[in-house]
């Protein structure tokens, strides 16, 4: 029984670790695109990136128009806020750094695309 425990406590403290390297590189992936937006916030794997017009007002067109093209290339992204202008991401604990890296590319190819 006492090795059971031990496995299973070996386990938690992995995912543990495991949550914080994947919540670190999602954190880090919204920082740098933080420069042309608003704020970024979260909490463990639940984080979100504020969509702002130049002035400072909320711009929810943006995130509605971010939140179709990332569906159309298969990445999932929520809106809340009260303004509705704030992308949220809420990855899977399966979630492979791979599918991070890809996700945030396509997210910058995006922004790139709707302030042109």
């Amino acid at each position: 029984m006492q090795q059971l425990f031990k496995l299973i406590l070996k386990k938690r403290l992995y995912l543990l670790i495991l949550i914080l390297v994947i919540t670190c590189a999602l954190f880090y992936s919204l920082l740098k695109l933080k420069n042309d937006n608003g704020d970024v916030r979260g909490l463990g794997l639940m984080l979100g990136a504020e969509l702002i017009y130049s002035d400072g007002r909320p711009n929810p067109e943006a995130a509605d128009e971010v939140l179709e093209k990332m569906k159309d290339l298969g990445v999932l992204v929520g809106k809340t806020g009260a303004s509705r202008n704030v992308l949220t991401f809420m990855p899977p604990l399966v979630v492979q750094q791979g599918d991070i890296d890809r996700a945030f590319e396509d997210l910058q190819s995006v922004l790139r695309s709707i302030s042109q």
